[in-house]
């Protein structure tokens, strides 16, 4: 703003002055010759036209305004703390203990006594009782069917072979009461019972024969003698020590080896018998 005020003046001045030349040159050229006068008119008329163009002002340069700087405050400084001094004790008050007052003790007259008499007794001799040792215990030896000595298989299987001979004797003359000896009494119930006779008479070979069994003599007859009169054992299985399987081992067509289960025997009373 002082700036255009400035100007403005400077430019006021400068046509005051312009003005008042202009005046006193017209007065001179009046004066001189008058055939020189439309001449010195043109000259003036050319000097008097005088064109004040304006100065060129640049706009003002307003500054950019200027951040207040920036006060960085730091932050309060924490004094250290101070421990607490430690509780004031009071000192505990002294006591101090009356005197001691010795009083020399009272002695009494010594009395010397003779020692009682003591009697000795013998010692009695330890009584020394014997504890008899332990008995042995006896441990009952478990039959492994399946690790059976050699000795006792060879023995075994050689009197289940004279048994079988012997049966095999009383199938073919067709002795029902002796072969019936030889059974056990649970087995001849079961061979006798109306459902293994029906069992049996439903299979093909008897149907086919027309065979219908009644009883257990009837199973004998057209069974066991057909089946069992010419048995022969080849081997024997162990069940436990007194019972065994017999086996008759055979060959088929196909070369295959079939072992065919004869009897399930006993040895009870000292002979051999047949069970289920």
């Amino acid at each position: 703003m002082n700036r255009i005020i400035l100007f403005l003046t400077l430019l006021l001045i400068l046509i005051l002055v312009t003005s008042c030349g202009s005046r006193s040159v017209s007065g001179e050229r009046s004066s001189q010759q008058p055939e020189a006068s439309s001449v010195a008119e043109e000259s003036f008329a050319e000097e008097t036209e005088v064109v004040i163009q304006p100065a060129f002002v640049p706009p003002p340069v307003i500054p950019a305004p200027v951040p207040p700087p920036r006060v960085v405050v730091p932050p309060p400084a924490i004094a250290p703390q101070q421990p607490a001094p430690p509780p004031v004790v009071a000192a505990a008050p002294v006591i101090t203990p009356p005197p001691v007052v010795e009083v020399p003790p009272v002695v009494a007259p010594l009395v010397v006594e003779d020692p009682p008499a003591v009697e000795v007794t013998p010692a009695a001799a330890p009584l020394i009782v014997e504890i008899p040792p332990p008995a042995p215990e006896i441990v009952a030896e478990v039959f492994d069917p399946g690790n059976v000595p050699e000795a006792l298989y060879e023995s075994t299987i050689l009197e289940v072979r004279v048994f079988i001979d012997s049966l095999n004797r009383v199938i073919q003359s067709r002795d029902f009461e002796s072969w019936r000896a030889s059974l056990s009494d649970d087995f001849f119930a079961y061979i006798s019972s109306p459902e293994h006779l029906r069992r049996i008479s439903e299979m093909n070979a008897m149907r086919v024969r027309g065979i219908t069994l009644r009883s257990a003599e009837d199973f004998f007859q057209n069974v066991v003698v057909p089946s069992r009169a010419n048995s022969r054992v080849d081997e024997i299985e162990f069940i436990d020590e007194n019972r065994v399987k017999a086996f008759t081992v055979t060959t088929n067509r196909a070369g295959q080896t079939q072992r065919l289960r004869l009897y399930d025997l006993e040895f009870a009373n000292n002979s051999w018998t047949i069970i289920n």
